[in-house]
């Protein structure tokens, strides 16, 4: 057994009181460079000791909030992107994973978060039973509809190959099943939704989406559709 290994409290209690220093903003902004090789060292960490993962991330992600967006793509870009195969390889389907993901869904830009977003699809694709494809996904929905497109029939298929049903047909009780917080996510982006008439695609994917969550008659949201979720979620309509 390692010093560090005889040491996690210890090392998570200071990750603890680094992160509460950032977020309080009682450490300084300092060069891009610093903070990118700061954030490796502790990313380096995570994978060294994955029992304290979930405190590194909290800690970049409260240094990837503490800086400009510019410095934030940098260290996102050069450090988390680096080693996204390599935890693919050795941590799926672990809290260091869905961390992971979590920062990459919500810090990167447009184009490489399509790319990341692209290649995490494939991977659901190809694997078929990752039992964390729900939350890996869910950073990922944002205001785009071709994105959110993408993850829906990616989400569609998987469901319908694990339930047996043909693609065809209509996914009858995906929202009482494992997808249903993917599928919440996706119901608050369709319910913003501007659409124009001559848009049917669009027109169809908010329509498909709608009517898991709302009556088709009065619109409103029909909780009795949340299944064993209702009790647990409170969609504000």
């Amino acid at each position: 057994m390692t010093i560090w290994e005889n040491n996690i409290s210890q090392i998570r209690t200071i990750l603890t009181s680094f992160k509460n220093k950032v977020v309080s903003k009682k450490v300084k902004k300092t060069h891009v460079s610093v903070l990118q090789s700061l954030c490796l060292v502790i990313l380096k960490t995570a994978i060294a000791y994955p029992v304290v993962s979930v405190h590194c991330y909290r800690l970049v992600d409260a240094i990837l909030l503490m800086i400009g967006r510019s410095e934030r793509q940098n260290i996102v870009l050069n450090t988390l992107m680096n080693v996204t195969q390599f935890i693919n390889e050795n941590y799926p389907e672990t809290e260091l994973q869905i961390w992971h993901y979590n920062l990459l869904g919500s810090y990167l830009s447009s184009k490489p978060r399509k790319k990341v977003l692209g290649e995490l699809l494939l991977m659901i694709q190809s694997a078929n039973t990752l039992s964390n494809d729900v939350l890996l996904l869910c950073p990922f929905v944002k205001k785009d509809f071709a994105q959110n497109k993408r993850i829906w029939n990616v989400v569609k298929s998987q469901y319908c190959i694990q339930a047996k049903v043909s693609l065809s047909d209509k996914p009858i009780g995906i929202e009482n099943s494992r997808w249903f917080p993917i599928l919440l996510e996706l119901y608050q982006y369709a319910r913003k939704m501007q659409v124009k008439k001559h848009q049917k695609d669009r027109h169809a994917f908010k329509k498909e989406i709608m009517n898991f969550f709302q009556d088709r008659k009065t619109g409103k949201i029909s909780y009795n559709k949340l299944g064993v979720f209702k009790l647990m979620f409170k969609v504000d309509d």
